[in-house]
């Protein structure tokens, strides 16, 4: 009869903290998925990138794009910035993210436009703050529209 009643009470006890813990965690929240912002956002920092960007082939992406191609889901990946990942959808809803900006290989820049606002708020020397210059590039960024080996009838056609 004692066992009975340790077991009951054990058993009472995982239960009551299981609950408890699956209320606390579903009380926790992610962090919100970082948005694309476009280069008007990364212009008011970082000027002298952008002069750079804006007289590349990279800015003028989109309006290379034959216009019976806006829709293409096979091109505007390479033309645009963050299709598919939440950025580019079409020109009339997302066009500030024509053309391959600094997020498409940098990533989405919300968090890192939050992050600086942050450090401002907080004085603190983004210099000391590492994490400022955290960027996201990879061979595969590039390589992912710019493959050496696959034909792009379009442009060899040009």
């Amino acid at each position: 009869m004692h066992r009975s009643i340790t077991i009951l009470f054990v058993s009472l006890f995982v239960c009551v903290g299981a609950v408890a813990l699956s209320v606390f965690a579903s009380q926790e929240t992610e962090p919100a998925e970082a948005a694309f912002m476009g280069q008007k956002k990364c212009t008011k920092c970082h000027i002298k990138q952008y002069k750079a960007w804006k007289g590349s082939l990279h800015a003028k992406a989109f309006e290379a794009l034959d216009a019976r191609y806006h829709h293409d889901a096979a091109c505007v990946k390479c033309h645009t910035t963050g299709f598919g990942a939440g950025g580019f959808t079409t020109a009339a809803e997302s066009g500030h993210l024509v053309g391959v900006q600094c997020e498409q290989c940098h990533g989405a820049g919300s968090g890192h436009i939050a992050l600086m606002a942050q450090l401002k708020k907080d004085k603190v020397d983004k210099k000391d703050y590492p994490e400022h210059k955290k960027i996201v590039l990879t061979p595969n960024n590039c390589a992912a529209c710019h493959k050496p080996h696959t034909a792009h009838p379009e442009v060899e056609k040009k």
